[in-house]
């Protein structure tokens, strides 16, 4: 009492000095009444600090901080009546006319109880001071008011609201904000396409005091969207508009199954509050044809769908994505943030009846212009299905590329083998050893040696011829005699060059014996080459060479396997080949024995 005392007024915030002794001011702003603090300079301090928390809607901040205060000293009215606006929500926040500082109560929150039974509101009164007490009775009986009005609409039932526009009404020079007269074309707009707008001028037309501030409450409340508008950024923060969409915030967290969605609209990004930057609030630009775009928003999250929307997707369901396309191009010129429109148009784009059938897109879905664009302004349901579209779309095409990769591999190692098979250099023939001690006469006749006389005995044996010596020519001849210049298969009787190890036609070695090339009776066992069809010897039937079965006399094919007679089924590849062909042509693979699986 014997300092100066510097403190904020509880209601508007204004700075006011106790000079010393002086224990009642009145706020030159608001014109409050303000008792001098009764707590150590620590405490007061807490005080205006839980005051300003207060102001800014931070209520259970505050709330803590009041307690703080009174744990020092019970005898604090204002930590008590502060305790009281807490449990209320209840702002003081300056009217639209900012030409002077008066406050408008409002209430932030719906209590059932009187907040004049409250025992905060007793002790407020028992602690202040006469004329601070006085205007506590005031106060207190205005937000009775309007917490009675606040019930009595919502016993009515009235209709919700679903778009609430919020706005600065009155310029700080007087007259209408540019802001008003937009919000009054986005009404009449938005009223047109059957929306029920909260526009203040018209909506609370007939209501004042207590019942202005309840209809507020609940517009704010029931109201599923809300335009916040700014062209320029004080707008944004004065003290009305910013109490309206921190309210509608406050509910969009308390409420989030009721989807409340905030939408501002402005002339400069950098305009925005930062509590919508902070939430990354997408907001629109005001300029041509911008209402076009809000009300094409607000048809999306009301699900009120163009007729033409419906008959696009009958033509998607139909394949005829040509009558589709026109249909959503007409669309997107009306309507270009419109997730679903682009999505449509992205099926048609890939030629796709539903959006399940993304996942055998031929391409990446990102590739697509307006997949894209379905992702930028999809909401967070949507943008969430069109991420697993495209990772599924990605996934396929990375098993598929791996797919034709390997099959390319394998058709490359085969066509190599194929070419090793077929083309590699068969093996020189053995070089015959050269006879020793071989001479040959340059001109005369081989020389025979005499027979020896027979020993004169009784009983001689005769003596073998000795066998003569070659001749000149017969070496010459020997010597000069010209190679074999073909082969023929002992098999199919093809004639092959001598260079060739292999037959040219059925694939046999040039020493395959003919035997390999004929067939065997399971009766007698005689051997009969592959042109009989039964046992010269027995009669028997010959056996099938694919499933070794017998095959009656006169059949063209096996009745068991249904292979054609003479014909074998190669078991590797399953190309079919006549009886005289011993290799697969495909593969290589030898012939199987008659008979054998």
């Amino acid at each position: 009492m014997n300092s100066e005392t510097v403190t904020k007024c509880s209601v508007c915030g204004g700075e006011i000095i106790f000079p010393a002794g002086q224990k009642l001011m009145r706020c030159r702003w608001c014109e409050r009444y303000n008792e001098r603090p009764k707590s150590s300079r620590e405490k007061t301090d807490l005080l205006k600090f839980a005051n300003d928390l207060r102001d800014r809607g931070e209520f259970q901040d505050a709330h803590n901080r009041y307690l703080e205060v009174l744990s020092e000293t019970m005898d604090e009215h204002e930590a008590w009546w502060g305790l009281l606006l807490c449990k209320y929500g209840v702002m003081y926040v300056e009217d639209n006319n900012e030409n002077h500082r008066e406050r408008r109560i409002t209430c932030r929150r719906s209590v059932n109880s009187s907040f004049r039974d409250e025992p905060e509101y007793k002790n407020a009164l028992e602690k202040a001071d006469p004329q601070v007490r006085a205007e506590y009775e005031r106060d207190a009986k205005y937000i009775d008011q309007i917490q009675a009005e606040i019930r009595l609409l919502r016993s009515r039932n009235e209709k919700p609201y679903d778009v609430f526009l919020c706005y600065k009404e009155t310029a700080p020079e007087g007259g209408r904000t540019e802001d008003s007269r937009i919000a009054e074309d986005i009404y009449t707009e938005l009223t047109r396409s059957d929306y029920r707008v909260f526009f203040a001028p018209i909506s609370l037309k007939e209501k004042a005091g207590a019942n202005y501030e309840a209809a507020i409450y609940l517009a704010i409340e029931s109201s599923r969207v809300m335009l916040a508008l700014g062209t320029r950024k004080e707008y944004f923060d004065s003290t009305w508009v910013r109490s309206e969409w921190r309210r509608f915030l406050e509910r969009a967290d308390a409420r989030e199954g009721d989807k409340k969605l905030l939408i501002p609209l402005f002339h400069r990004a950098d305009d925005l509050p930062d509590a919508f930057k902070n939430r990354f609030i997408q907001g629109y630009e005001m300029k041509d044809d911008f209402i076009k775009d809000v009300k094409s928003r607000l048809n999306h999250e009301f699900k009120k769908t163009d007729s033409r929307y419906d008959l696009a997707l009958i033509y998607l369901q139909d394949g005829d994505f040509a009558n589709a396309n026109k249909l959503l191009d007409e669309m997107l010129r009306e309507q270009p943030q419109n997730a679903e429109v682009w999505l449509c148009k992205a099926m048609a784009t890939e030629k796709i009846t539903k959006p399940g059938d993304f996942k055998n897109a031929k391409h990446p879905l990102m590739a697509n212009s307006a997949f894209r664009q379905a992702m930028k302004f999809a909401p967070a349901a949507l943008k969430t299905k069109l991420e697993e579209y495209e990772k599924t779309a990605d996934a396929a095409i990375r098993r598929k590329k791996k797919r034709i990769l390997l099959a390319v591999i394998a058709v490359c190692l085969f066509a190599a083998a194929l070419c090793y098979f077929f083309l590699r250099k068969p093996p020189a023939p053995p070089t015959p050893p050269q006879q020793e001690n071989e001479t040959i006469a340059p001109t005369s006749e081989p020389t025979i040696e005499p027979t020896p006389e027979p020993t004169p005995e009784p009983t001689p044996e005769p003596t073998p011829e000795p066998t003569p010596e070659p001749t000149l020519i017969s070496a010459v001849e020997t010597a000069s005699a010209p190679a074999a210049e073909s082969w023929q298969c002992s098999i199919c009787s093809k004639e092959n060059p001598a260079e060739n190890t292999f037959c040219a036609i059925c694939g046999s070695s040039k020493d395959t014996s003919p035997e390999e090339g004929s067939w065997t009776c399971s009766n007698c066992q005689s051997i009969h080459t592959f042109d009989k069809t039964f046992c010269t010897e027995c009669g028997k039937t010959r056996l099938c060479i694919e499933c070794g079965e017998s095959i009656p006399f006169g059949e063209n094919s096996c009745p068991h396997c249904g292979i054609e007679t003479g014909k074998w089924k190669c078991s590797n590849c399953g190309a079919l080949y006549d009886e005289k062909t011993v290799f697969c042509e495909s593969c290589g693979a030898k012939r199987h024995n008659p008979g054998d699986k």
